[in-house]
């Protein structure tokens, strides 16, 4: 996924499921959270909870929106994990991991 710099509004929207399953995963009552670092330092850089729309979460959609000042100073490739904290409070972390590329603003 492709970002510019300082962005706000661009979302990501995340359809989950189990690693081999096409069957998405019923988001209700549960919190997905992205924890997203630097790919070639591993420093972290942020963590931040998905919204998700309850009309859409029994087809596993979460949306990834980036907050006012995430990405106004960091530019390259990051990574990011997926945690579900389930309705019941257990915690699952995803196995595959999301690219994301934030290159710089012109102006």
């Amino acid at each position: 996924y492709r970002f510019v710099q300082g962005n706000t509004a661009t979302q990501l929207k995340l359809t989950l499921s189990a690693f081999g399953s096409t069957t998405p995963y019923d988001l209700t009552g549960a919190i997905v959270t992205v924890y997203v670092r630097n790919s070639n330092t591993k420093a972290f850089l942020v963590a931040r909870e998905c919204f998700i729309n309850p009309e859409e979460a029994d087809q596993g959609i979460a949306y990834f929106v980036w907050a006012e000042n995430d990405i106004d100073d960091v530019t390259g490739v990051f990574e990011g994990e997926i945690e579900i904290q389930w309705a019941d409070g257990t915690q699952e972390r995803l196995f595959d991991i999301v690219q994301f590329v934030v290159r710089e603003q012109f102006s």
